[in-house]
């Protein structure tokens, strides 16, 4: 399986400065598309998916407030994170900001592979639901032209764990097939691989296995996995510290 792309709409002042910037996004996994203005940000945002919208703070032409404010307010960017970038230090009003609709805010400079980071950090937050079930089923999934058959380990409405020793890449896409009780027709979703879970900083090698966020829900598959874990969910948020 190709490995999911993040991304990244950002209004700048200025935009990527070589080519060799552009092929160090690219190699981890990002397509960083620069705009200098909000129009031209809200026209990209129109006829173009993204995963988070990246603001540069310090660029004083733009009205920082308003765009937090515009973007969260539409339908088709409401649920889309915003990232200030800055030099500076916090904003003394950073909580009107938040307040606003800011998601983030990351002063610079910091290596680009942090930086990515912290963003796809955000967007597995931003995703995540934290109720959950403890399923005692197996997961049928493909991996690399592979099938693989493994127990659940929790169960959310956004994402799975697989108690797996297998070694999968961050950013991969597989697919899940498994049954719930109540339902004969087996749960088909397209899940992407967040990272392996590990028992601990003591114990790292240890995996315990693999968290999966899930991309693309096949048929009627999301109804009937929301209505079964709103039956069955547990309190306790374990899935939080993968999804």
């Amino acid at each position: 399986m190709a490995a999911a792309t993040t991304k990244i709409l950002t209004i700048e002042d200025k935009g990527l400065s070589t080519e060799l910037d552009r092929a160090g996004y690219k190699k981890l996994g990002v397509t960083y598309k620069v705009v200098h203005s909000f129009k031209d940000a809200e026209e990209y945002l129109t006829k173009d998916s993204f995963d988070v919208i990246v603001v540069n703070y310090d660029y004083n032409r733009l009205d920082h407030m308003s765009i937090c404010r515009h973007f969260k307010a539409q339908p088709h960017t409401k649920d889309l994170p915003i990232v200030f970038t800055s030099v500076q230090d916090k904003p003394k009003n950073l909580a009107e900001f938040v307040k606003a609709g800011l998601d983030l805010f990351i002063q610079l400079p910091i290596p680009r592979q942090f930086f990515i980071e912290r963003v796809r950090t955000l967007l597995e937050q931003k995703v995540r639901e934290t109720e959950r079930v403890v399923h005692e089923g197996d997961v049928e999934f493909s991996y690399q032209e592979s099938q693989h058959l493994c127990p659940i380990g929790d169960l959310s409405k956004s994402g799975i764990l697989l108690t797996t020793q297998l070694t999968m890449k961050p950013g991969s896409l597989i697919e899940l097939s498994f049954v719930v009780p109540g339902y004969k027709k087996p749960i088909r979703i397209t899940g992407e691989v967040v990272r392996s879970i590990t028992k601990g900083q003591d114990q790292p090698k240890e995996q315990l296995g693999i968290g999966v966020r899930f991309k693309h829900f096949h048929g009627d598959s999301k109804k009937r996995l929301e209505s079964y874990i709103e039956k069955f969910q547990i309190d306790d948020p374990k899935m939080a510290y993968y999804l």
